[in-house]
């Protein structure tokens, strides 16, 4: 018995396999813009990757490469992107961060926090308190907030 020989491959596999074409480069694109504007106009909702795959009829690692290539990040990245942006005009609108992370689709505030410190660079609650507009009084003291020390008793 030759174990160096060539191991042959058998017609009905290469056949199978040419039949199982890849969709068409535009078709994916489509499906792969199709899908990021669901994910802007529904960011809380939850957008598993084998469905987002099968939709497109692509493995996961091509439908990754496919949506990359057609929005510019990967799923994840673009879902996560957009699900803190909802979350800063949330926060900016007076919402709580627990309610505003129940909103926007992240398990919990906690996971929010961790997203938002990471792409924004502050807490939920940091940037809230920085967007909420200044009360009637508050302008009544010459004291510029930002000069004060944070550790002050």
């Amino acid at each position: 018995m030759n174990c160096m020989g060539p191991i042959p491959v058998a017609p009905a596999t290469a056949a199978a396999r040419s039949a199982r074409r890849a969709p068409a480069p535009s078709r994916v694109a489509d499906v792969a813009a199709r899908i990021a504007e669901r994910m802007r106009a529904r960011p809380g909702e939850s957008y598993p990757l084998e469905s987002l795959a099968r939709e497109a009829e692509l493995s996961r690692y091509q439908f990754i490469r496919a949506f990359r290539d057609a929005v510019g990040e990967t799923p994840h990245a673009y879902l996560l992107r957009v699900r803190v942006e909802r979350a800063k005009a949330l926060l900016a609108a007076g919402c709580t961060p627990a309610a505003v992370a129940h909103d926007c689709g992240f398990s919990d505030q906690s996971h929010l926090t961790g997203a938002f410190r990471r792409l924004v660079g502050s807490t939920p609650a940091q940037f809230a308190r920085a967007a909420a507009p200044e009360a009637p009084d508050a302008g009544a003291s010459n004291i510029d907030p930002s000069s004060i020390e944070r550790n002050a008793p």
